[in-house]
């Protein structure tokens, strides 16, 4: 199996961070890669003391971006982590996914 693993610098912008995610995805799988690895915070980072506003639920955008580039690609994905809400806690979590070519989340 070959495996790509991504380098990016986040910033607090959600959109940009998944459109040069989206990006360097693509490129390891046409490079050949069937495990795509993406780092830590991948889809948002925000400077120490600001909030969380993009924490989102495993039906949330980031993750459902994430099955759709891995059932496009057929690869196996690993997104880093993301902020995580879950419904009745306060706390955000820092949840990390791992999507199968068949868009299958673990």
């Amino acid at each position: 199996m070959r495996a790509g693993v991504v380098q990016m610098t986040s910033v607090d912008d959600v959109a940009a961070n998944l459109a040069a995610a989206g990006e360097l995805v693509r490129e390891a799988a046409e490079r050949g890669a069937e495990l795509v690895a993406l780092p830590e915070n991948f889809a948002y980072l925000r400077r120490e003391g600001q909030p969380i506003s993009c924490a989102q639920g495993l039906d949330g955008e980031i993750v459902s971006r994430l099955r759709e580039w891995a059932r496009e690609l057929r690869i196996w994905l690993v997104g880093g982590s993301f902020p995580e809400r879950i419904r009745g806690d306060t706390r955000v979590h820092n949840t990390c996914v791992c999507c199968s070519p068949e868009g299958d989340v673990a």
